[in-house]
């Protein structure tokens, strides 16, 4: 998605009493606790529940604890439990592999037989990997993967497919979604489906744009077209109007938009596929017509307990970009189809991973750094799910674990930076904070959060987590300025 244009979020008045406040010397833990405890008493945050833990990587020394041990929702904080796991279990060197085989024989330039895609459950194929910036899906090429296949499919001499093209997702077993996410956010991009073949993240990209007279309704722009059925409700938003817009299934591949949207700009948004599988093997089968190799056969995703036809030659192999990659991604856009997808790739089985296997692996890499068992529930990879629980100390315990590994370096690589990129581009822009925090932010509805990295004014590096559950929109507008401030206090200090 296009970056929006940097919008200083919190007034320039609170960052420059941030910034005097980071200013002065704090000398002691007890003069750190004094300070954030003031910016909470400012916020009145007597009816939320909030939780923190900042500790110093130099000696292990804990500057600043409220509520350590307690459980707190985490949203997005849960990436990062889910990303060191798959540091420690796959590798940073670790790619996906989708296999292009047949059961039949090429001849004349035809492939007498099927072509079938067996997936890994590659989460990268689509518009974010051929866009110029990771960060970024509209303005990338989804189709570039394919149509690097079909030269390949051409070079082996494949100008026609007289059979099928066959998916075989057989990789992932189990729930599509995560366990507990509910089941209004399904239309949505963030919300989609897992599965053994994906493409483009499983979901399209709407653009609603005004159009000009007075009764037109808003213009929909689908990439890719045809990926969904709109039925277009919009009208437009009134001055004194907050803009919203509301998507309802009405049948698979079927959305109904209601709502209002402002009508002198532009706005994007992702919507989730009924059908990954189909959405890959559809968009396949067109990027193989368009490049010159025909499909005389259907589309058709291998049934659940099917055997995979034998036996097969294997076409060409397909490798995914390394995983260091995939946790940029999954961190610094906050992708959860990104992370759901690692959660079951981390079971040690071949096929059939599922959800279930990963969290049990998830939960031994935690109790090998030394987080108790009574120090977090885990429930899906990316913190959608309500059902998670962590405590500021877990996360503390993780990322001071993470510093001191061979793949450190590689592992902040992939976080957010505070004022500069990710999901804090547009946060911290004039707080001390700026380009000296690394950090995962979590949002759910009534919950923010943010654990990572600050490096003081006089270099010394911390780990910190700022949890905040509970905090009802008209008791504060923006509750993440709180963490924020916060954490400019922290990069100001010096000791």
């Amino acid at each position: 998605m296009k970056h929006r244009p940097r919008v200083v979020a919190i007034g320039l008045v609170l960052y420059l009493a941030v910034c005097f406040a980071g200013a002065q010397e704090a000398q002691s833990p007890a003069q750190i606790a004094e300070k954030i405890e003031k910016i909470l008493q400012e916020h009145h945050l007597e009816r939320a529940f909030f939780g923190a833990k900042v500790v110093s990587l130099a000696n292990d020394q804990i500057l600043y604890a409220h509520n350590p041990s307690s459980f707190f929702m985490p949203a997005s904080n849960m990436k990062l439990v889910t990303a060191v796991a798959a540091a420690e279990i796959l590798g940073f060197d670790y790619r996906f592999q989708t296999v292009l085989a047949t059961n039949g024989r090429i001849a004349n330039g035809c492939l007498e037989g099927d072509l079938i895609v067996v997936g890994s459950g590659d989460p990268t194929i689509g518009a974010r990997l051929g866009s110029p910036s990771l960060e970024e899906m509209e303005n990338g090429d989804a189709s570039c993967v394919f149509r690097g296949w079909a030269e390949e499919l051409k070079g082996r001499g494949i100008t026609r497919i007289i059979g099928n093209l066959v998916g075989d997702t057989s990789v992932f077993s189990g729930p599509e979604h995560g366990e507990g996410w509910a089941w209004d956010d399904f239309p949505w991009g963030f919300a989609a489906r897992i599965s053994g073949l994906q493409f483009n993240e499983n979901l399209a990209l709407l653009r609603i744009a005004p159009r000009s007279g007075e009764a037109a309704t808003p213009m929909l722009n689908l990439m890719p077209p045809g990926a969904l059925q709109l039925v277009n409700l919009l009208s437009y938003a009134g001055e004194q109007e907050s803009p919203e817009v509301e998507v309802t299934v009405l049948h698979p591949g079927v959305l109904e938009l209601r709502g209002k949207v402002r009508g002198n700009r532009s706005s994007l948004y992702s919507l989730s596929v009924p059908s990954p599988p189909d959405y890959f093997l559809g968009t396949l089968k067109q990027v193989l017509v368009d490049s010159g190799v025909s499909v005389d056969g259907a589309v058709r995703v291998m049934a659940a307990g099917e055997p995979t036809p034998q036996p097969l030659e294997t076409l060409l192999v397909y490798d995914s970009p390394e995983l260091r990659y995939v946790l940029k991604v999954l961190l610094k856009v906050s992708q959860n189809l990104y992370a759901e997808t690692l959660l079951k790739t981390l079971s040690p089985l071949k096929k059939q991973k599922s959800f279930e296997d990963g969290r049990e692996q998830v939960e031994q890499v935690l109790g090998a750094i030394g987080v108790p068992e009574d120090g977090f529930v885990v429930s899906d990879g990316s913190g959608v799910s309500r059902y998670n629980l962590v405590t500021p100390e877990t996360l503390v315990t993780l990322l001071r674990h993470v510093y001191r590994q061979p793949y450190a370096a590689d592992f902040l690589d992939c976080l957010p930076i505070g004022g500069v990129d990710g999901t804090l581009r547009d946060r911290l822009v004039l707080s001390p904070a700026a380009g000296k925090t690394r950090a995962k932010t979590g949002t759910l509805t009534y919950v923010r959060c943010l654990s990572g990295y600050v490096t003081t004014r006089d270099g010394e590096t911390l780990a910190y987590s700022l949890m905040l559950n509970h905090v009802a929109p008209q008791l504060m507008r923006r509750p993440e300025t709180v963490l924020d401030e916060i954490v400019g206090l922290l990069a100001g200090m010096k000791r």
